[in-house]
């Protein structure tokens, strides 16, 4: 006989009402159906790209690591559509530090064989947050262009630490003010809904462009590339249209 919590069978109930809620107001903006494309465009070659056959331990290591950005791209849409708006950011912060990873890869991919075999200490020493984003900003910093869209990725990182990964006052207040009321559960919120989408547009595109990056354009068919190419184009513009999407509404100094 199977046992369902009470707890479960009452989330479940309100991510129900939510999510019917959430794809009604995304139904009736064309802004908000254009952010879910762009995501859904950006997992989708993700999926393309792993899906290939691998010729290598690194190939399939970093197979591994496109695994996780699409499930957790995935995940993000689901928490976003189901009104865990803080548990959303947690990954979002996820989702982000394995862009962070990729782009080191790409700088020198001997570190896929040595992050894979690392231990513990090792790869906190060697692959741990604060070396890849001191990489990736000195990256941006010697740059003469070609990294400006990376620009700002890694206040970003410092934003999600604040609004819902560790417990700061002011980010629990910022994910749980439902129209004047504090909750501690899921809700909808339509104010909340473009603010989130718009980020994860924002973020599965790095997470495309990092993991093109890491696996190298030229092990792409042509056809993959060009689609690709495409998707990352559309979220340039995209992002210049939305600069700083609508998160630089929440103050969290």
């Amino acid at each position: 006989m199977s046992y369902t919590p009470e707890l479960v069978l009452m989330a479940l109930d309100s991510e129900n009402q939510n999510r019917n809620k959430t794809l009604i107001a995304i139904g009736e903006s064309s802004e908000l159906q254009n952010c879910i494309q762009l995501i859904e465009k950006a997992v989708e070659l993700l999926v393309k790209i792993f899906y290939r056959d691998h010729q290598s331990k690194d190939e399939e290591t970093l197979k591994i690591v496109g695994f996780r950005l699409s499930n957790s791209l995935t995940a993000s849409i689901n928490l976003i559509l189901t009104g865990w708006w803080y548990v959303s950011v947690m990954l979002f912060r996820d989702i982000l530090e394995t862009i962070f990873l990729l782009y080191y890869f790409e700088e020198d991919r001997a570190r896929i064989d040595e992050w894979r075999n690392a231990s513990r200490k090792e790869r906190l020493d060697k692959f741990g947050p604060p070396v890849l984003r001191k990489s990736l900003n000195d990256r941006i910093r010697q740059s003469t262009g070609e990294n400006e869209h990376l620009k700002g990725i890694d206040k970003r990182y410092q934003f999600y630490c604040e609004l819902g990964v560790h417990p700061t006052c002011k980010g629990i207040y910022s994910t749980s003010n439902n129209e004047g009321t504090l909750t501690g559960w899921c809700f909808f919120n339509e104010d909340y809904l473009p603010k989130y989408l718009m980020e994860l547009v924002n973020l599965s595109g790095f997470a495309l462009d990092s993991f093109v990056q890491a696996c190298g354009e030229k092990n792409l068919s042509l056809e993959i590339k060009d689609e690709v190419d495409t998707r990352l184009e559309e979220g340039l513009k995209w992002s210049k249209k939305h600069p700083e999407g609508t998160w630089s509404e929440i103050n969290l100094d």
